[in-house]
């Protein structure tokens, strides 16, 4: 998993924050979830969030934020996913890990792809999210830990993947 941690801090959130405009495409739909999004998101770097998601902040529970995902814009996106990225694979080998907050982040993903479209992340990107969902397919199908969300987070990844274009055996 370090290569993964190591790509996924390769490949996003290295560009500057997005500002407050930048954040979400105002086109007249979603308005309160695009509202939403703009103030749990607006001046708030990608180290703060992950430091808010690993800690379980009330606020920033896990499970909670990844709603306004199909909200933000393309370039907020791809900033915000790292902190998500690396929360998944600190749960993925945690005691008790958060086996819902990994169903919802390939929901939330299969989300913002059937939104913006495949395009929103770039050939590396992709890579990246590949590589997470097989760690994620290969540690859920092996581990106990798993066993409640187990076939709701096979389905999400799934679902997610031919959103990419890229079918996944498993």
């Amino acid at each position: 998993m370090t290569a993964l941690r190591d790509n996924i801090e390769r490949y996003f959130g290295s560009t500057s924050m997005p500002k407050a405009g930048e954040l979400v495409e105002w086109n007249g739909l979603d308005a309160l979830d695009k509202s939403a999004a703009v103030k749990a998101f607006d001046g708030k770097p990608w180290n703060v969030l992950y430091e808010y998601l690993a800690n379980g902040d009330t606020e920033w529970s896990s499970s909670v934020r990844l709603e306004e995902w199909s909200c933000l814009s393309p370039r907020a996106l791809r900033y915000y996913a790292r902190p998500y990225l690396l929360y998944l694979l600190d749960t993925l080998v945690d005691e008790n890990p958060n086996d819902e907050f990994v169903a919802f982040l390939f929901f939330e993903l299969f989300q913002a792809i059937r939104v913006n479209g495949g395009d929103i992340f770039d050939n590396s990107q992709k890579m990246v999210l590949r590589q997470a969902a097989q760690v994620v397919s290969e540690t859920v199908s092996t581990s106990d830990k798993f066993a409640i969300w187990r076939k709701d987070i096979a389905t999400n990844v799934n679902q997610f993947l031919l959103s990419l274009g890229t079918e996944h055996a498993g």
